[in-house]
């Protein structure tokens, strides 16, 4: 055998001694399990106004509220509806998509009498979880 022969054999038998050492018994998986969090925490609304049992002596009134939430915030609705003699409702649907949002707009009674009004906000995030409030109040002709 020549010296050539013999340093040739011997450089495939390292290489193959150290791709052999280098394997290891473990797949890719294609479906890892993550370290995300999981999300418990519905939603937290912050209603600034309208004021539960609060007495609004004007024609329009301020709809103002805040919904933030821990990971993304899915859909936020709220609805004013008259109990007990029509009024104008008011409904605003939104789609959010962010951690956050804040509601800032107005509510037209056009009332000829004094009424009670039922204001329903609710919201719900990516994950489900959800949260609602209510809140009661009237308005009276100015």
């Amino acid at each position: 055998m020549s010296p050539k022969y013999i340093l040739r054999n011997a450089c495939l038998l390292i290489l193959t001694a150290f791709l052999l050492s280098q394997c290891r018994d473990e797949f890719n998986d294609p479906n890892p399990k993550s370290n995300r969090e999981e999300d418990n925490e519905a939603p937290f609304i912050r209603l600034i106004s309208p004021v539960d049992s609060t007495i609004y002596r004007k024609e329009t009134m301020p709809i103002t509220f805040t919904v933030d939430d821990n990971f993304s915030l899915n859909r936020i609705e709220a609805q004013i509806a008259s109990i007990g003699k029509p009024a104008p409702g008011f409904e605003m649907k939104l789609k959010p998509g962010t951690k956050s949002f804040n509601v800032d707009t107005m509510y037209r009674s056009n009332v000829t009498d004094t009424i009670e009004l039922q204001m329903l906000i609710f919201a719900d995030d990516s994950s489900g979880n959800a949260r609602s409030k209510t809140v009661i109040f009237w308005m009276i002709k100015p």
